[in-house]
């Protein structure tokens, strides 16, 4: 490992944080199953949308019916309205076309207003304020808690061609900073990622380039990690998932960067979730120290099944 002092010299804008999620899937019973068995995800219904609750939030992860089977939107929370008119004017500064989401399409998310972007690497990114709370009691399925608090629900991983490329702009668009690095050498394959914050959680993005070919039926990311509240809350939706069947192809383990302790498993629209405990924080303030790694796992994180 080696490291550097990291020079911010990105943008100063607000703190965003990835609040919601939205996904077509073609088969909608199939994400019922696994987000609430699976996973323990609160799950509703409500105009033949599938919604995902983790905590008193109406919306948190949003899913209809459609033959994309992948990620049609991201969204990134701001603390209110004068921040969110902060990002607007930076986008446009930057010669972003940026439009203002109609009413309904807020109402869909669960927010009170939002703007919707071409984020980085052409990711459909959405910046949105005043998140609807729920008046319905939350029902997680063998779960004690989700952390998703001032960090957000936890972070998006992509796959690109140029990592180098992909980091600058998410930079330059949304002020995002890095807080390390990992290559890794297998057998002579590459795969090189950075990792960016855009508030305190240690990572936000996670962006991978490789050497190698790029995995068949690649979708828009690689992974969405979620992060739960207690260490017992990884292991207990890891047996679920094992139990039902659903492939793992990397069982719980200790990440080397940020410290979190977590599984991955294949969702029915192919990309992995993440379910994660205890990642690092950066405080406010923090005088951070960038890293580069050579492993991304200091135990565990091996396939299942």
């Amino acid at each position: 490992m080696t490291s550097e002092d990291v020079t911010r010299d990105g943008p100063r804008l607000p703190a965003i944080r990835l609040g919601y999620v939205g996904v077509e899937v073609s088969d909608l019973p199939a994400w019922e199953k696994f987000g609430r068995d699976g996973i323990g995800f609160h799950v509703e219904y409500c105009d033949e949308k599938l919604i995902f609750r983790l905590d008193e939030r109406s919306r948190r992860i949003i899913l209809w019916e459609g033959p994309r089977d992948d990620v049609a939107w991201f969204g990134w929370e701001v603390d209110g309205a004068e921040e969110l008119s902060a990002v607007e004017r930076h986008l446009r500064s930057l010669s972003i076309d940026v439009r203002p989401l109609s009413a309904s399409d807020a109402a869909l998310r669960g927010v009170g207003q939002a703007i919707a972007f071409s984020g980085p690497m052409g990711l459909p990114f959405e910046i949105y304020c005043d998140p609807v709370i729920s008046d319905q009691p939350l029902k997680l399925n063998g779960l004690s808690a989700f952390a998703a608090g001032s960090s957000g629900i936890g972070h998006i991983a992509v796959l690109v061609e140029n990592m180098a490329d992909a980091s600058e702009q998410i930079k330059t668009m949304i002020g995002a900073n890095p807080t390390d690095w990992v290559e890794i050498n297998r057998n002579g394959v590459v795969t090189s990622i950075a990792f960016l914050h855009s508030n305190q959680r240690h990572h936000s993005f996670a962006i991978a380039e490789t050497s190698g070919p790029r995995p068949e039926g690649m979708k828009t990311i690689a992974h969405l990690m979620v992060e739960v509240a207690t260490l017992e809350d990884v292991g207990a939706a890891s047996i679920r998932c094992k139990r039902l069947g659903y492939r793992i192809p990397r069982d719980v383990g200790l990440h080397e960067n940020d410290g979190a302790i977590s599984f991955y498993v294949v969702a029915p629209s192919a990309f992995q979730l993440e379910v994660a405990y205890g990642p690092v924080q950066i405080e406010e303030g923090q005088c951070w120290e960038t890293s580069t790694y050579d492993t991304d796992s200091r135990w565990g994180h091996k396939p299942f099944n």
